[in-house]
């Protein structure tokens, strides 16, 4: 059991200068090299690891020293082994389902657009027409009758506001840069 131990740190060592090798390398060919092969399946260990350490992720080694004169060696080799995996950089980025980055975005879009509804002293339609909605029954085509006069409306009352008509350009525009 112990030499499955020591086999699979020195796999760890392995992949771990492997991987500071290809972070560290200036000149990047579009070819793989032979030397750029990460040796992630000659253990256990680091084939359990492979995600952690050259993956989407951000790892952090901790190493344990000795103050011991007798450990001397040890702690050096401990360093060195340190020094290697501070060289990996991993650029983690954030995982998000499309679906839930859509949805962000237009609540972040209609957040924006009622400040903007607001900044032109118009903010009662936002209340107005929420509180019209949500009384409205819910049949599709009596809310969507609904829906459309509460809109029509809308539209009138940005129309006769002074400066309506700059703010409805203002929106198209807002709207055609996207």
């Amino acid at each position: 059991e112990g030499a499955n131990i020591n086999k699979s740190l020195t796999t760890l060592g392995k992949v771990i200068s492997a991987l500071a090798e290809v972070d560290n390398c200036p000149s990047k060919s579009k070819k793989k090299k032979k030397t750029d092969f990460i040796p992630y399946r000659d253990s256990v260990l680091t084939w359990l690891l492979r995600e952690n350490l050259g993956g989407n992720s951000r790892t952090a080694m901790v190493a344990a020293l000795s103050p011991a004169d007798i450990n001397y060696d040890e702690t050096l080799s401990t360093l060195r082994y340190a020094d290697r995996a501070k060289q990996i950089k991993c650029n983690a980025i954030i995982n998000e389902d499309p679906n839930a980055k859509l949805v962000r975005e237009l609540k972040d879009e209609v957040t924006r657009l009622k400040e903007l509804l607001r900044a032109q002293g118009l903010g009662d339609i936002i209340d107005t027409s929420m509180s019209s909605l949500a009384s409205s029954p819910s049949s599709c085509s009596l809310s969507s009758q609904v829906g459309l006069s509460t809109v029509t409306s809308i539209q009138e009352r940005i129309m006769s506001t002074p400066g309506g008509e700059e703010a409805i350009e203002r929106l198209k525009v807002s709207e055609d840069c996207r």
